[in-house]
């Protein structure tokens, strides 16, 4: 087990300015259709829902570093919220993805939500929180939560 120092270190070197998960260098999508081959899955096998109300947007900035109960260091990027402008937009979403550039960049992770969430129009929209952890054995993901 690490201790809680190197934890952190490793926490904050991850997520700054210049490193992997810069925040400025990080992006939020979701998607309306993915050609998912695993961890082959590039950022051309997604699709993008058209519209304004779905461009990827960037982290930005990361929350301060916190503790979970179950000892893994986390930091969360800010709500990004996803919806139609209107009903020309109207779209279903499967799921959500992560990448280094709003376009032409690198795949970093992607997921699917427990279920397809519609977006008939400008009244509904879907919510998405990325997490970053790292757990005390220095073992580290990204997680989202939706609508919540």
């Amino acid at each position: 087990m690490i201790t809680n120092a190197l934890r952190n270190g490793i926490m904050a070197g991850i997520i700054e300015a210049g490193n992997i998960l810069d925040p400025a260098a990080v992006f939020i999508g979701v998607f309306s259709a993915i050609n998912d081959v695993g961890r082959a899955t590039i950022l051309a096998d997604i699709t993008r829902p058209t519209g304004l109300g779905f461009n990827l947007t960037a982290v930005t900035t990361w929350g301060a570093q916190h503790n979970l109960t179950d000892g893994r260091r986390a930091v969360d990027a800010p709500v990004k919220v996803f919806s139609p402008v209107d009903n020309t937009e109207a779209t279903t979403v499967l799921g959500w993805y992560v990448a280094s550039a709003a376009t032409a960049g690198t795949l970093y992770q992607f997921g699917y939500f427990p279920s397809a969430i519609p977006l008939p129009d400008e009244s509904s929209q879907v919510t998405v929180v990325l997490r970053f952890t790292v757990d005390p054995n220095a073992r580290w993901d990204a997680t989202v939560s939706i609508n919540g």
